[in-house]
């Protein structure tokens, strides 16, 4: 498919997504041109789309934030967009099933056990400790320049 073919179909999966009838014109259509000379796909645009939309009926984004400028011209963003959406939902996924059953199978865990949190006065101590010895070291290098 030509770069224009890809353009016309992106343009028209965003209206349909959108609901907004807008002109494919130069300035649309650089900005098509852009979105897929960075790798950014017809899935992308609805994964943003619909995340975008949701966020509208949740309340937390305004309507205006769906506008073609805002979601499609400005690639930058939309790329992080798109790269922060998928990591979410990779996060969300959780581990693999054949990762955890190798970790299992190998005698280690398939979660990674939380950290203890460290008391106070054991940080406290540790600093403590860390700067004497700091101080040890720059009097062991003064004594044998």
């Amino acid at each position: 498919m030509d770069r224009i073919e890809e353009i016309r179909r992106l343009h028209a999966t965003w209206e349909r997504l959108t609901g907004q009838r807008l002109v494919l014109d130069a300035m649309r259509e650089r900005a098509w041109f852009d979105w897929l000379e960075r790798g950014l796909t017809e899935s992308d645009l609805a994964l943003l789309v619909r995340d975008l939309q949701g966020k509208i009926r949740a309340g937390k984004c305004s309507p205006a934030g769906l506008k073609f400028r805002y979601v499609v011209a400005n690639v930058d963003q939309a790329e992080e967009d798109v790269a922060e959406l998928k990591a979410r939902r990779r996060r969300a996924a959780g581990p693999s099933p054949g990762k955890a059953a190798v970790l299992r199978a190998t005698g280690r865990e398939a979660e990674n056990p939380p950290a203890a949190a460290a008391q106070a006065g054991d940080v406290m101590r540790r600093s403590a400790e860390l700067e004497q010895a700091r101080r040890a070291l720059r009097a062991w290098l003064e004594a044998n320049r």
